[in-house]
């Protein structure tokens, strides 16, 4: 009797050993998911992160090369290179989509340059502009005589000159232009550049982003003030 009652409580033991065995292994089943999907979820969160820093910063640079270039280029091509009003504007049209369309992120392309040639924000200043310098006109050289073809420009004098003086113009300026791209950044919170005065740094976010919405604004009128005397 006793012997039977021993096996009695012997089974009732293991099953209650299997079953806590289950539930342990169920739990430990349900936990290793659970942090599996907070491994997925952190992974999409940082994924998610670096696309917006990567949106804002190529907005940010289309931006301030359109605001920097475009009213020298609206000069060049119509008060020195002789083109017309309408196929001068078409290019700007065409700079305009080709830089928020993703031409802009060639900015990535100049950062990478800097770090393979070793030029940090510490590296002196002159090491930073003759960098600038070779990759601006290299650039522009590039594209320049595309840009005019597809605006309707078929005077291939015009276009030669207008891309000579573009990497003319281009080069000379990349240095400053390097420095408007960085300051840009800043001026938008992207990222610490060493772009700005510390009287510029010291402001508010708020007003920095004002300080470059109105250097935005200036430069489009500027642009619309060189067609506008060029059509006298």
């Amino acid at each position: 009797m006793c012997k039977i009652q021993d096996n009695e409580n012997f089974s009732m033991q293991l099953l209650i050993a299997s079953n806590l065995y289950f539930l342990l292994f169920d739990y430990a089943h349900r936990s290793y998911s659970l942090l599996i999907d907070i491994k997925r979820v952190l992974i999409n969160l940082k994924m998610n992160e670096k696309f917006g820093y990567e949106v804002k910063r190529h907005l940010s640079d289309a931006t301030s090369i359109a605001t920097f270039m475009n009213p020298l280029y609206a000069g060049l091509e119509t008060c020195v290179i002789g083109m017309s009003d309408p196929v001068s504007i078409k290019s700007r049209l065409i700079n305009l989509g080709l830089l928020y369309g993703g031409l802009a992120s060639l900015t990535k392309i100049r950062d990478y340059s800097k770090k393979l040639f070793g030029i940090t924000k510490s590296s002196r200043e002159i090491a930073k502009g003759i960098h600038d310098v070779l990759f601006v006109g290299a650039f522009v050289l590039g594209i320049k005589p595309m840009v005019y073809l597809a605006a309707g420009e078929g005077d291939w004098k015009k276009i030669v000159l207008g891309t000579l003086g573009g990497v003319v113009v281009a080069g000379g300026l990349a240095w400053p232009l390097g420095r408007f791209v960085d300051g840009y950044r800043e001026l938008f919170g992207i990222e610490e550049t060493g772009g700005l005065p510390e009287i510029i740094k010291k402001r508010s976010s708020k007003t920095k982003k004002t300080l470059a919405a109105l250097i935005t604004g200036a430069a489009a009128a500027a642009t619309m003030a060189v067609y506008a005397f060029n059509g006298q």
